[in-house]
């Protein structure tokens, strides 16, 4: 149940993170400042709140505070209810409808709605979820001690593997995949040997229905996001993509990979 939960939080998780990334960023970038937005902050969330959110303590309780709050509306709430799901595909609906609701007032108050959701998560019992509302929180507020770790703690983390990637490099990942011309019947070959147990690749061909570019993307998805034995197999980083790609037959794919220190 543990590794069903994990995995099928991060399948969730890609589809929601591919749709919206772009929008999310391009508003950033347009801002021009140093203030992140609230669909930036919310959208680095997205994995820990689509994992946690259905096997919550009292989640019916939880959408009805959402629902009472003006975040998620009846008929949604019914439909959540009433649905035969596990958890973590109710955590993702959940996720995935704040989300949407809080991109469609990205013309009107994006911010007060998502300190709503934050208050919301505060008033519930969970304590992962608590924590998870108070830091959205406190980065949407400007809490400048917040702000302030978190920005050494990424320069901590870029100065120790600065050629890590995580979940905002995935659009580049599949460019680099296309570009390179990447067969992608082979992606649960590529999977096994980034560090992807063979359960876990199951899953993700089963919520895609067989889609190998689709599979593709969720299989690399959880690659950066160091799902099962990852780290051991040198984390994600581009030599262990290109080493990878080599070990299943697809050298010619790999040479055009460069991985040459940047200056």
């Amino acid at each position: 149940l543990r590794y069903s939960l994990i995995v099928g939080s991060a399948v969730n998780k890609v589809i929601v993170m591919i749709k919206f990334h772009f929008l999310a960023t391009t508003v950033f970038k347009m801002a021009g400042a140093t203030e992140i937005s609230p669909a930036e902050i919310f959208l680095r969330n997205i994995p820990d709140l689509s994992e946690n959110i259905g096997k919550s303590f009292n989640f019916d309780r939880l959408l009805d505070r959402l629902h009472s709050d003006g975040l998620l509306s009846e008929s949604f709430v019914s439909d959540v209810t009433s649905r035969p799901s596990s958890e973590y595909q109710k955590g993702s609906s959940v996720v995935r409808e704040l989300y949407r609701q809080l991109k469609s007032r990205l013309t009107a108050d994006p911010k007060q709605f998502l300190l709503r959701i934050c208050n919301a998560l505060l008033k519930h019992e969970d304590q992962t979820l608590k924590g998870l509302g108070r830091s959205m929180k406190r980065e949407l507020t400007g809490d400048e001690t917040n702000t302030i770790e978190k920005e050494e703690t990424s320069k901590e983390i870029k100065k120790s593997n600065k050629d890590e990637l995580d979940y905002r490099d995935l659009d580049v990942l599949m460019e680099t995949m296309t570009r390179i011309h990447f067969p992608t019947h082979k992606w649960s070959l590529l999977g096994l040997q980034l560090g992807l147990y063979k359960h876990t690749l199951d899953d993700i061909e089963a919520n895609c229905r067989g889609k190998t570019a689709e599979c593709l993307t969720e299989c690399l998805s959880l690659w950066v996001n160091k799902r099962d034995k990852v780290t051991e197999k040198g984390g994600p980083i581009w030599s262990s993509l290109k080493t990878a790609i080599e070990k299943i037959g697809e050298s010619s794919c790999a040479e055009k990979i460069d991985i040459s220190p940047s200056s």
